[in-house]
């Protein structure tokens, strides 16, 4: 049995280098993305231990990863980077498909998502995962 921080951190190691290629800043651990200013100019992802399920010969969980994209700049107002987060989605749907292996079996949950960030100029991409591992 693997506990939450264990799962996040084996997770984070997974993607860490393909998100950080996609994105023009970093990948962090729940809790740990820093304070950035009202306009940031950079993309950032957070991953996220979401709830755990059953025990027993299988253990199941979710995982998120959210990837804030700023907002670009229109006639002096901020917009949705439509182009830019259809990319990130459509990449970040091919990193998700390929992360089961022999210990963990990933599928998304729902196609992902986009919410406004009005107050800092962002929208973010929220990924859903959901995992079983086999724990024998």
């Amino acid at each position: 049995m693997k506990v939450s921080q264990q799962i996040e951190r084996e997770f984070f190691a997974k993607v860490k280098k393909p998100i950080e290629s996609l994105i023009s800043g970093k990948l962090y651990l729940n809790g740990m993305l820093p304070a950035f200013p009202k306009a940031p100019t950079i993309e950032n992802a957070v991953i996220v231990f979401k709830s755990s399920g059953t025990y027993g010969q299988f253990q199941t969980g979710q995982l998120y990863i959210n990837v804030y994209v700023p907002n670009r700049e229109l006639n002096g107002s901020y917009v949705k980077d439509i182009a830019r987060i259809t990319e990130l989605e459509n990449n970040l749907m091919k990193i998700a498909t390929d992360l089961t292996d022999n210990e963990y079996r990933v599928d998304l949950i729902e196609t992902p998502q986009v919410y406004p960030l009005n107050e800092i100029k962002q929208h973010f991409i929220n990924v859903r995962l959901k995992f079983r591992r086999i724990t024998f």
